[in-house]
Parts: structure tokens; sequence; C-alpha cells
């Protein structure tokens, strides 16, 4: 099939230069094996050494469950009463997304399984073809033996230098990427994980794949855009480019090796197949559309996938196949995630298959570098293998194994890695110098050890132990709380705590006491945020005020509503609100106007497009009626940032008419509340432009507002994800940022990872809470010592605000006066409208 060198649009990719195939392929794959169901994400296939018998092969994949989370290993053998694959493994390293392979790293002959876990942000290492665990991949003199690389992280891919034989791998996370150097080591450790470099790209990268010479492919987010950048021993950050657009959102990316390199782009319907030849630097753009895989009729959508090159004697997989996550319906029609086997039959005519591609093996690396036959040659005479040549300057003193040598002797320095600096890259570099001896001390580049209750990258986190924690009610997910202040000044010990269960399994509204026992619940299809508004009047009544809790529900596009008991905090459903065709909500928040004469209530929605629907809230209870209805009408929309970065969290200052908004990979915004006011929004804090000491990092989550005496006092709570920190501004113009907290393992209660979303109130809720509380999502509920999770789900961590505002930290610091800052009387009834 040739391919001639055009400009216009293609079927499935929009390429700027282009080349466009005469007719493309299209093959349906079919369904060979599954596995059993698991939460499915990321792909990975191992080539056991000389391996060609189907027992030795490994199919790796993520398990990202709270209770399980890890990965797991099956092989091409099928349970001969299931049909489903056989499992040869599974590894537990808490909830996990990614999952790769490295070979023969060094040249040492040794394969390395590797995990980065979304709850500690560790990476992992297990030893093939056994999937032995293998601790420390940390610096020497680091607090734990495993690496750590805190962020959201959202793909990963292994690349080698044909140029110094270093192996690096690119992990991509909000609109980031880390570049981490994987090296072995003489002892028996794991390969040491050495940070490189980091620079900015336009999106949150669902998928990467690296070619053997060095371009980098990845794409995600909304749009389908695919980008490229080159791969490259150096700390500079290489110029990305936009090389195509796909019809949907990208959920893989891969590269094949045969006669041409393929790129295969995938979504969660297809996969389309690009050759690379027809590219001038690998950079410019995607070759001809030669072919077009179609999920298989029984899989609902695809995810990530990889290819298994080699073909399988006595198999259907002559010419390799496609291993991929998915999602389907099973025999009792419920949806669920399983990893596939499908064939590559069929597409030799484009070169997929066939001696050329099921010759190519991972160990036949771009470049040799121990091999005796290399010499002083540029060409290794036994394999032709290009001949790698490590990185030397021995008067530079290698630059330290943590910097690259100088490209000339003109230049006298070497080119450091993060977290390393001086002539010789010798001397280890911290974030803010672990924030001074009284913090912290720089042990290792980028590495703090910290002196209690100091925590973070930097030792400028304060660790504060919860109090309780919420019972666990069987939803597998959780998100986002709101606490209620019962109405009477004597019962406010009684408040109670809500907290969304998003998931499938368990969906709905739990409701908590004080000490998380579970006292209620509220039906609702995957509730994601909640809010609690006070004192709404109904109207066509007797003055009646009722307080509601509002969510955004994605299982069935709502919004949904809760009247609350004022007795105890029971929940009784209203009618849910459908929301426009095509709106799927993600965060939701509630903003009661102190505009006079009205005091209206309103009720703002997000989705992940970055819009905001704003509607206005109206109860009524109509004559000879025990029933209150709703109207809620849609007054203003909007959207935060430029599309590209989702928000989700959002809470409004009604004293000030202020919404804050939180941008998951860029900031907290700031907008007028009132549906009339078009005053410009603003950043409150960014990642990409920090306030001085800000500890702001990728995924802003969660928001809370804690009220000051005045509407000029108080604090906002802002929940970073990518670190499990929160965050605390002052609530006026400029909210300063003012310090950072973390939520350790402590007095029973397991520590806070991967956090979502965050609740406070600084209103004094009886004896035992005279400060409040600050009540925050975990995303795993482990039990103690971190060796698994409690299958029950999902649970609320309850802080006392004494901990918080009234911690012995402060006290003798100047101008560390938080708790007079803090309204311990505040009643949320007591504003105009609401009284």
């Amino acid at each position: 099939m040739r391919a001639s060198c055009l400009v216009p649009p293609l079927l499935s990719l929009i390429l700027l230069p282009t080349c466009i195939a005469s007719t493309p392929l299209t093959v349906t794959l079919s369904l060979s094996s599954r596995t059993t169901p698991i939460e499915a994400d990321k792909a990975a296939v191992y080539y056991p050494p000389d391996g060609t018998s189907p027992s030795e092969f490994l199919f790796l994949g993520n398990d990202g469950s709270a209770a399980t989370g890890g990965f797991r290993a099956w092989t091409l053998s099928v349970n001969a009463t299931s049909s489903d694959m056989v499992e040869a493994g599974r590894f537990f390293t808490r909830r996990t997304k990614l999952v790769n392979i490295l070979y023969d790293l060094d040249g040492s002959g040794t394969d390395w399984a590797l995990t980065l876990s979304q709850v500690d942000s560790k990476f992992r290492f297990f030893q093939l073809p056994e999937v032995t665990y293998v601790s420390g991949s940390a610096p020497a003199g680091a607090p734990t033996d495993d690496k750590v690389l805190l962020g959201d992280w959202s793909s990963l891919c292994p690349w080698r230098s044909p140029d110094t034989g270093n192996t690096y791998l690119y992990v991509f996370g909000k609109r980031e990427v880390q570049v981490v150097m994987v090296r072995g080591r003489k002892s028996a450790a794991a390969p040491e994980v050495v940070e490189v470099t980091q620079f900015k790209v336009p999106v949150e990268a669902a998928a990467c794949a690296v070619t053997e010479q060095g371009t980098v492919y990845f794409g995600g987010g909304t749009g389908g855009v695919v980008y490229a950048f080159a791969a490259r021993d150096s700390v500079e950050a290489p110029k990305v480019k936009q090389v195509g657009t796909a019809e949907d959102d990208v959920v893989g990316l891969v590269v094949y090796h045969g006669r041409n390199e393929l790129l295969l782009v995938g979504t969660e319907e297809k996969i389309d197949i690009f050759s690379l030849d027809c590219t001038s630097d690998g950079t410019q753009g995607l070759d001809a559309h030669l072919a077009t895989l179609r999920k298989p009729e029984n899989v609902d959508s695809l995810k990530d996938f990889t290819i298994l090159q080699a073909p399988v004697p006595g198999s259907d997989f002559v010419d390799g196949l496609l291993w991929y996550g998915a999602e389907g319906e099973n025999a009792q029609g419920d949806d669920e995630e399983f990893f596939g086997l499908s064939p590559l039959a069929g597409l030799r005519s484009v070169g997929v298959g066939g001696d050329s591609g099921t010759a190519w093996n991972p160990r036949s690396h771009v470049c040799d570098s121990s091999s005796a036959l290399c010499g002083k040659s540029r060409t290794n005479k036994k394999t032709q293998n290009r001949c790698c040549r490590p990185d030397t300057c021995p008067r530079l003193r290698n630059c330290s194994n943590n910097g690259f040598c100088p490209s000339s002797f003109k230049h006298r320095a070497c080119a450091c890695f993060s977290g390393s600096t001086g002539p010789t890259c010798a001397k280890p570099q911290c974030p803010n110098n672990c924030s001074g001896a009284a913090h912290g001390k720089c042990v290792a580049p980028s590495t703090c050890v910290c002196v209690p209750p100091w925590t973070g990258p930097a030792c400028a986190t304060l660790a504060v132990p919860a109090k309780f924690e919420t019972e666990t009610v069987g939803g597998e997910d959780g998100d986002d709380p709101a606490v209620w202040i019962h109405p009477d000044p004597q019962r406010r010990g009684e408040s109670r705590i809500l907290g969304t269960l998003k998931s499938k399994v368990g969906e709905g509204i739990g409701v908590w006491d004080l000490h998380g026992n579970a006292v209620g619940w509220g039906e609702a299809r995957e509730p994601n945020n909640v809010d609690v508004a006070y004192g709404i009047t109904v109207e066509e009544s007797d003055g009646e005020k009722v307080d509601v809790a509002v969510a955004a529900c994605r299982g069935d596009d709502t919004i949904c509503m809760f009247l609350i008991s004022p007795t105890d905090g029971a929940l009784t459903p209203l009618p849910p609100q459908p929301l426009p065709e095509g709106f799927i909500p993600y965060g939701s928040c509630v903003y009661h106007s102190q505009q006079p004469p009205s005091y209206h209530p309103y009720v703002l929605i997000n989705s992940k497009t970055g819009k905001y629907l704003q509607y206005l809230l109206q109860l009524q209870r109509p004559a000879n009626s025990t029933t209150i209805q709703h109207v809620l009408t849609l007054v203003r929309t909007f959207t935060i940032g430029d599309g590209t970065s989702q928000p989700e969290a959002c809470v409004v200052d009604d004293e000030n008419a202020l919404l804050f908004a939180g941008e998951e990979a860029a900031g907290i915004w700031v907008f007028p509340a009132e549906p009339t006011n078009t005053t410009a929004p603003y950043l409150l804090d960014s990642v990409a432009s920090p306030q001085p000491g800000s500890a702001i990092a990728a995924d802003i989550e969660g928001i809370a507002l804690v009220h000051g005496p005045t509407r000029a006092t108080g604090y906002l709570i802002v929940s970073a994800q990518g670190t499990s920190t929160y965050l605390v501004y002052d609530r006026a113009y400029p909210h300063t940022y003012r310090f950072a907290f973390s939520i350790p393992e402590s007095r029973g209660v397991d520590e806070v990872t991967n956090t979502d979303g965050v609740a406070a109130v600084g209103a004094a809720l009886g004896e035992e809470w005279p400060l409040g509380v600050v009540v925050v999502h975990d995303d795993v509920n482990e039990v103690p010592g971190g060796e698994g999770a409690d299958e029950g789900g999902a649970s609320f961590k309850i802080v006392s605000g004494e901990e918080v505002w009234g911690n012995a930290v402060w006290q003798g610091v100047e101008g560390a006066n938080w708790r007079e800052n803090i309204d311990t009387s505040w009643d949320p009834r007591a504003a105009p409208g609401r009284s």
C-alpha cells in the first residue's frame, strides 16, 4: 500500500502536515479471552528471555481498586470452568494506575516490572520473570526505601537512549512531565530512580509511547489532540508540537516495530494505525492512515492497550496480539471492567505481523553498551546495533552521576539534574532548603529528612492528626464531604457529616455523626460533590425555612437535592433535576445571596469541559400540600480557564459574593457569585506561578471556607490531591497563602492519601469541638500498617479545628494568630434572608 504526502484532513486524525493512504483497512477485533473483573487502566506485556512457549509470556495489568490495589499478572492459559485467563499472581502496592516493564537494564540482563502508586507515590520494582519485589529505589539517606515522586500521575513510558544507553521514564501528570533516570546498582537493591528534569505540557496525558530513536507521543484530555517531542539526554525542556487530533479522547498509544514504525492511536471505540515513515524528523506529523481496528462487539469501550509482537505457536496469535483494558456487560447485564486479548490478524498488508513484525524483541536495543566488539567503533560488528557512548567527563568527576557532561571543553560546568548543583553536580539541593534546620535537613538531591511534626517535600507541611474516621457503608469510592450544623445552639454536638459515595457500587450520600458513626443515608446516582444550603424560604408558606443538601449526580446527569431534618439531619429526597442534554455534571456548590430584597439561593454545577451552570433555586409548598416542590431556573453560564483543565471544587463566600473555583491542573479562581456581576475573574494562586512559599500542586480537588468574626477574616482550605496536603489562605483579598497541613497515621486512624474533597466549619460544635471540625476525603481506607484496605469501602477523616488553628506549633510564632480569625459563634442561618 503506497502513501502519498498530502495535507487534507483524514477520516480519523486531522494531521498537520500528513500523508494519507489510498484506502485504510478496517478490521473488527475479536475478544479471544479475558480476565475476571478488575478496575483496569494500564496494560503491559512481558517478553521472557528466548521464550516462545505460551506459558512464558506474562500479561500485566493494574488494579485500581482501593481494597486490592496494585497489579496482577496472567498467562495465556484459560480456566477450564470459567474460560477466564489464569492469574499468575496478585501484587499489592496500594491503589495503582501505572505499570510498565524495563528490559535488560544497563546491559545487566535483569528485567523489571515497575509501578507507581496513587496512594504513596512510590516507585516499586519487581524482578522478572519471577515477579519478586525488591526495595531500595530511593537515594541513599532518604527517609523511605522506595523513591517517592509526589504528584497525580496519569501515564508513564520508558525510553533507552541510542547515544548513551541511559534508561529514562517519562512520567506524565497534570500538564507536566517528570523525567527520571533509572539505573541499575551493583548491590541486590532495586534500580535507583533519579529525578532529571521536569517541564510543562498542554494537557494531562492519558497515554504515551516512544519510538526507539526517541520521539515521545502523548495525548489525552478533551479534544483528542496528539502531541510529540524529542527525547534527549538533556535537562533542557524540549519543544512540544501538536501532530494530530483524534475523533475522540485518546485512551492509548503504542509504537509498533516492523518494516516501518507504526503509531497506534486508541479511543474508546477504535484504534487507528498510522505509519511514521513520511515524517522528516519524527515530530512534524504522523504518516499515512493505514488501518482501523474496531473494538470487539462484546466490548463497550476500550482503555489503554499494548501489543505482543511475538508469535505464539499453536494459537490464533501467529501475528501477535493486542492486550487491553476494557469495559463491558457481564452475563447479568451489569457493567464491569477487565483486561482482554485479541489476535492481530489480517493486518500484514499494512506491516503488522509477518516476519518483519514478529521478529522484533524489546531486548534488541538500538545501542549496545556492554559488548567488547564495540571497541572504538560506532557499530557492534556482531549485532550491527549502534554502540552506546556513556556520558563521561573525568575532569568534572563525571558530574557526580547527577548531571550531564558539557558538550565541549568550552563549558566548564555540568548540566545538573533536578536537586543537584555545583560545577560537578556534587552538592544536593532541596526545595526551600528543607525550610531551615528547625524543619529538616537536605540529605540527597530533592530529598529532605523532616523534623516532626513537619513533613512534605520542603518540610513545610504541618502533620495534623485526625481524631475519628467515618464508618464504611459499602461505597467503593468517596469524594466530597459537607458539614451540616444543627440549628439548636444547645445541640451543636449533634451536627452531621454528609459524604458522597460516587462509585456505582454503594452509590449515595452517607450521613455520620461527629464521631464517624453512620446514622443516615440518601439514595443518589453517583453523587460527586455535596453542599448545604441553610434557611431557604419555602414560598407560598407561612415563612417556613428549610435546609437543603445539594449534589451533582453523574449517574443520571441530574442535580440531586434532599431536605435535611432539623431534628437529626436525616435526608428526605426531592425529585432530581435533569441537566441539559449532553451536560455531564462534576462539581457543585451553593450560593445564598445577601442582596436585598430577594436574597435568592443558587446552585452552581460544573462539568469536565470547564463549563459552569448557575441555577436560581426556589422551593414551594402548594396550598393544602405536605410536599415541598422545587423550581430550578438557569440564570447564567460561564467557563473556567481555557477548557483544557477540568474544574471540580467550588465554594461560595456569601457575605462577599465570591465564588472560589478550583481548576484541577491550574489553580484557584475567584469569580463574582452574583449572576449579573460581570467583573473579570482572577487567579488566587496557580500551579504554574505559585504565591511565595505556597505548596500548591495539582489536582485542586476541594475548597472549604472557614468564617471569621468579620467578612474580611477567616480562611480558605484547599486540598491538593497530588501531594495529599491542605493549603490555607486568607479569605480576604489578596488571599495570602499561610501554611499547609497533612494528616498522617495516628490514634488508630490511617493516613490520608490521594485526597479529594474537604469541608470545614470554625463554629464551636459542642465542648468537644471548640474550633469546629475539618473533614476530608481519604482515597484508601487502609487497615493499620498499610497492608491492605477496608473492603467495606471509602471513609472520611475528622480533624479537630483545635489541631489546625490552635496547634501548639503556632504558639510564640509571630503573626500566627489563626484562632483569633475564626468565628466560633458563626451561625449559617443568621445571615440576611435566612433568619
